[in-house]
């Protein structure tokens, strides 16, 4: 059963960045941050325009404003969403998979 970790790992990684790529941030601009310590290390993020579709941030630090990359919003957004998709994916294998497996296969 040691063989599911890898396809565990590929499955979390996989969506955490399909989460941060839909433009999660977005829709709920909060979320956004959780990336604060490392894109915006002593300030705030916040959304640049108030459109709904278009995901444009800013960092706020001592008064000056400056955009943020995208792209570095998504990777980090990523990094950020991994741990906990993660572990649910985990808890999930372990109590409805496993479970389910064990059951089948005792009555084949």
């Amino acid at each position: 059963m040691k063989e599911y970790r890898k396809t565990i790992l590929i499955i979390s990684a996989w969506l955490a960045f399909m989460i941060a790529s839909v433009g999660f941030f977005a829709v709920y601009p909060p979320f956004a941050r959780a990336t604060e310590p490392v894109l915006c290390s002593g300030g705030e993020i916040s959304r640049a325009t108030p459109d709904r579709r278009r995901a444009a941030f800013q960092c706020t630090r001592a008064g000056k404003t400056t955009p943020l990359n995208p792209f570095h919003l998504l990777g980090v957004g990523t990094l950020v969403y991994f741990p906990p998709i993660l572990v649910a994916m985990m808890l999930l294998y372990h109590f409805y998979v496993i479970p389910k497996y064990k059951g089948l296969k005792e009555t084949s």
